[in-house]
């Protein structure tokens, strides 16, 4: 059976429901770590693709937008401690 929401009608008088927006905070490691997984993996358009830790971190800082603050401290901490991508002979990253 489909909603139908004219079967229920707002309440005027009740308050909207809106999630309030929570201020930033700083971003843990393992936070870095899981944006570090899903800009490689948005960066990998074919098997072996490559790319350059600049490229990578303007993905991770993208995603980050207003609600992670990234510090270069844990930006550092995760390129070494993430699983997900290994580090090339040419300085390059690509996916494991």
């Amino acid at each position: 059976m489909p909603y139908d929401p004219e079967d229920y009608p707002a309440d005027p008088t009740s308050p909207p429901r809106v999630r309030e927006k929570q201020p930033p905070h700083d971003a843990t490691v393992g936070d870095v770590c899981e944006l570090i997984e899903i800009a490689a993996i948005l960066l990998t358009d074919e098997p072996g693709a490559t790319f350059t830790e600049d490229q990578l971190m303007a993905e991770v800082l993208s995603m980050a937008g207003d609600e992670l603050i990234v510090s270069e401290g844990a930006l550092r901490a995760a390129l070494q401690s993430c699983d997900a991508i290994e580090l090339l002979p040419d300085a390059n990253y690509r996916m494991r």
